[in-house]
């Protein structure tokens, strides 16, 4: 779940990176849209997910236990990703930086 999660915001930030570097001049327009985009995506896959695994006995009883769990592996899953990043595409590495931000973030709401 985690690492599909991760892969919805790379697609939408690594798309928003690659049209940016062509077309500068709609950068502002096209940045408010990006977070939304990216949560709107997770939360509706995250709500078909749970209502498919609710009753499995597979996730924590408690809802505050599930997203602590969640928070953990997308957390893992963001600094293996700024490792993988500064090896290999040191130009995206915004991208899991702005992943362990958003993971902090929501932690402290």
């Amino acid at each position: 779940v985690a690492g599909l999660l991760r892969s919805l915001h790379y697609a939408v930030y690594s798309r928003f990176l690659e049209y940016a570097e062509l077309r500068e001049h709609d950068l502002e327009s096209l940045e408010p849209w990006v977070e939304p985009w990216y949560r709107a995506a997770a939360g509706a896959f995250l709500e078909g997910y749970n209502q498919l695994i609710q009753e499995s006995g597979l996730l924590p009883t408690t809802e505050e236990d599930s997203r602590l769990l969640l928070e953990v592996f997308l957390l893992e899953k963001a600094v293996y990703e700024v490792g993988y990043e500064l090896n290999n595409r040191p130009d995206w590495i915004g991208i899991p930086i702005a992943g362990i931000q958003q993971i902090l973030e929501v932690d402290s709401e």
